[in-house]
């Protein structure tokens, strides 16, 4: 059994934070049963497709490095292969772990995009076409896509709150790319921070009073 002293309930899972306010939890000792029974990561036919991936990333791995070896005069491109496929398989298992969530799984998946994106362009030489048209788009689709999931799924606020917040934060971001001259073309983030902000706003005017009603249960205001 665990206690939440923020929420002063007991909590009967083997969670190590509040699903209330997430903060830590303290153990009263003894043994409880999970309330939810655990479920496998992937089911037998994903767990094929997972296996049948690993095969295909080891043989595009094998050969693109042997013909680069044989060819090598042509520079060691192959580096750029094993580190895409590096990052495919970093998205992919961050889905897989966050896939039941599916607001989380956006978040999660759109800050690692974001993230490998700017390395990418660093890595290459930096021409900027990360901040300028990558990182904006992403941000945008994603504050589209958060809003499609919760209406379409009926998300109550309590559950999709720190989500939507998160992502709509992410999308004033590109303020510090405007403001620093990282941006070649401000255009996409412009449009980026102009569209966090409406979405800010309609949180705060459409769904005030759960939105504010959430914002100091959550913050303990």
């Amino acid at each position: 059994m665990k206690y939440c002293d923020s929420c002063r309930v007991q909590v009967e899972s083997g969670g190590l934070r509040c699903p209330l306010c997430h903060n830590r939890l303290r153990d009263l000792g003894g043994q409880e049963p999970l309330a939810f029974p655990r479920l496998p990561l992937l089911n037998p036919k994903q767990s094929f497709l997972y296996r049948l991936l690993q095969f295909l990333t080891i043989v595009v791995a094998a050969v693109s490095v042997a013909i680069n070896f044989a060819l090598h005069e042509s520079g060691w491109w192959s580096l750029f292969i094993l580190a895409g496929l590096g990052c495919g398989w970093l998205c992919l298992l961050v889905f897989i772990r966050k896939r039941h969530n599916p607001l989380k799984a956006l978040s999660w998946q759109v800050l690692l995009g974001s993230l490998l994106c700017v390395a990418w362009d660093f890595g290459t030489g930096w021409r900027g076409w990360s901040v300028d048209f990558v990182v904006p788009s992403l941000l945008v689709t994603a504050m589209a896509t958060t809003l499609v999931l919760v209406l379409a799924l009926h998300i109550p606020i309590e559950e999709s709150f720190i989500y939507v917040c998160t992502i709509a934060v992410l999308g004033l971001l590109p303020v510090i790319s405007i403001l620093t001259g990282l941006c070649g073309i401000i255009y996409p983030s412009l449009v980026c921070v102009v569209v966090s902000i409406i979405y800010l706003a309609a949180l705060f005017t459409l769904q005030g009073a759960p939105f504010r009603s959430e914002l100091c249960r959550r913050f303990h205001l």
